[in-house]
């Protein structure tokens, strides 16, 4: 993780890059606070790296908080100047012990977050985001394993804005049922980087079974950051998956 978000900040900025200029993505982003959450309380945004979310987030609820690992990518995040924005550099994990935000209803966690650890942990992170929130919402996001299993491998090339080219390789293994994963960048100014890890493999029915163990209620459904993507199941065609909660 450490060499994706800390060591290769600047990288991953570039990999970002625009990201919130995508119209839609910001209408999905204030519809669904309003629809599923509570707009006169805070988000909180776990994994918030450069902040590219925030403005959009701050500007559908009360306040916003970004959490992140990497301390070069909140760096970035404070130089967007985002009002009624705080951001904190923590692990994910570290609540509620070490931090428990007040006034915070509404728990997001954006862009293929889930899968990056062992499951275990995820159940108690969405077990411990339960105990800060009486009432509110929770997004998260994955890769479809329902997907992986059916297709195989995903295979993503682009050149950043820098000129270096990103190479992203998601390969399925059926005997451990997990996605081996690479990202390369090449060219451009910086030297050669190669990052192996390897993603927990979840079907939106496995997913949706943690949720409820910890205490949420999945209340809609989406394939893409867009409103009309939402469907009632989220089938082995959809790469993605986007799952809302509510409290139970």
């Amino acid at each position: 993780m450490e060499d994706m978000f800390v060591d290769q900040a600047d990288m991953f900025e570039a990999i970002v890059a625009g990201a919130n200029d995508d119209p839609e993505s910001a209408a999905f982003f204030k519809t669904i606070v309003r629809r599923f959450g509570a707009s006169d309380r805070g988000t909180l945004e776990f994994g918030c790296g450069n902040g590219r979310w925030a403005e959009i987030l701050a500007g559908a609820s009360a306040f916003y908080v970004g959490v992140d690992l990497s301390q070069a990518l909140l760096s970035k995040a404070l130089h967007r100047k985002v009002p009624n924005a705080f951001f904190i550099h923590a692990d994910f994990f570290a609540i509620p012990s070490e931090f428990a935000p007040v006034g915070i209803a509404n728990i997001v966690r954006c862009f293929t977050s889930l899968g990056y650890f062992p499951k275990q942990e995820e159940a108690r992170f969405f077990a411990n985001c339960r105990s800060l929130v009486g009432d509110g919402m929770l997004l998260i996001d994955s890769f479809n394993g329902d997907w992986f299993r059916k297709n195989g491998d995903l295979k993503r090339n682009r050149v950043l804005a820098s000129g270096t080219e990103f190479h992203e390789t998601y390969l399925h293994d059926p005997e451990r049922d997990c996605v081996k994963s690479t990202w390369r960048y090449s060219g451009g100014a910086s030297e050669d980087c190669v990052i192996d890890f390897e993603l927990e493999c979840y079907s939106p029915r496995s997913a949706e079974k943690m949720l409820t163990a910890a205490g949420w209620q999945t209340v809609a459904r989406f394939s893409e950051y867009r409103l009309d993507s939402e469907c009632a199941t989220i089938g082995p065609d959809c790469e993605r998956m986007i799952l809302v909660c509510n409290p139970r």
